[in-house]
């Protein structure tokens, strides 16, 4: 049978996201606990208790691991714009040419405008060093990362070096301050 420390110990370092999280200092231990829960319990063969996941967490210790995402998101810079729509047009010959991204969504296309005058989207974005074209995993990573705080973002776009978040405009401050808090407070 299989030690609950063990079962953790397999699932976070098999976990890119996981082993990052906790070594950024970044970690929230219990919704964390929460997303490997059914993982440890099939692992161990037994119901296992969210509070010796969380304990068992908050003392694991993971070598630090050879990604050059986390260097590249180090030398990131974040920025957040306001102002911004989207429109669906049937045809392409239809898109202005002041559309920022076009999109095919099956048999329409999906457009990114800046908008003087409706406030729908907040369009964030991560500008990184030239290094990290065609480093692979970093938009993964963010949206994980997001996601381990039931953040879900409307859309993610990996532009070589760029990473655009489309969000709410109400949704912005927050996700901003945890990426943030990913890019330029933990202890990666």
């Amino acid at each position: 049978m299989v030690k609950v420390t063990d079962a953790i110990n397999v699932i976070v370092k098999e976990n890119l996201l996981y082993s990052f999280i906790i070594n950024s200092g970044l970690a929230n231990y219990t919704s964390l606990a929460r997303r490997i829960k059914s993982q440890v319990e099939f692992l161990t063969g037994k119901d296992v208790k969210i509070n010796t996941i969380v304990k068992t967490l908050t003392g694991l210790t993971i070598k630090e691991q050879d990604t050059k995402a986390s260097d590249v998101l180090k030398k990131s810079s974040l920025s957040v714009e306001y102002k911004y729509t989207e429109k669906y047009y049937d045809d392409l010959k239809d898109v202005s040419s002041n559309a920022m991204l076009v999109v095919r969504e099956k048999d329409k296309f999906k457009c990114i405008f800046q908008s003087g005058d409706s406030n729908d989207l907040a369009l964030i974005r991560i500008t990184m060093s030239p290094e990290a074209s065609g480093i692979p995993g970093i938009t993964l990573l963010l949206t994980e990362y997001l996601s381990i705080y039931d953040i879900k973002v409307r859309n993610i776009y990996r532009l070589d070096t760029e990473i655009w978040i489309t969000v709410s405009v109400r949704d912005a401050g927050l996700i901003t301050d945890h990426l943030s808090k990913l890019l330029y407070n933990s202890q990666m």
